[in-house]
């Protein structure tokens, strides 16, 4: 069992007592590998958003500032 699939791919689990001690260290290495990745991925994503929160948070400010301070007609 070399491969297993992303897991929320995958429609059905293999079927861990008829696996045997080595197949199954092997599947627990790629989960725990998967979860790294997905571990990474995710606070690379969180790292993203919260640079792409702050640069709204600088545009909006920008934005509203620029209109509060526009001298009326009247």
């Amino acid at each position: 069992m070399s491969c297993f699939g992303k897991i929320h791919g995958m429609t059905s689990s293999p079927n861990l007592d008829q696996m045997t001690p080595d197949q199954l260290r092997t599947f627990a290495a790629q989960l725990l590998s998967k979860v790294d990745t997905m571990g990474r991925k995710i606070h690379r994503d969180e790292t993203i958003i919260e640079q792409l929160s702050h640069e709204i948070a600088i545009l909006k400010r920008h934005k509203f500032a620029k209109r509060s301070e526009q001298i009326s007609p009247a």
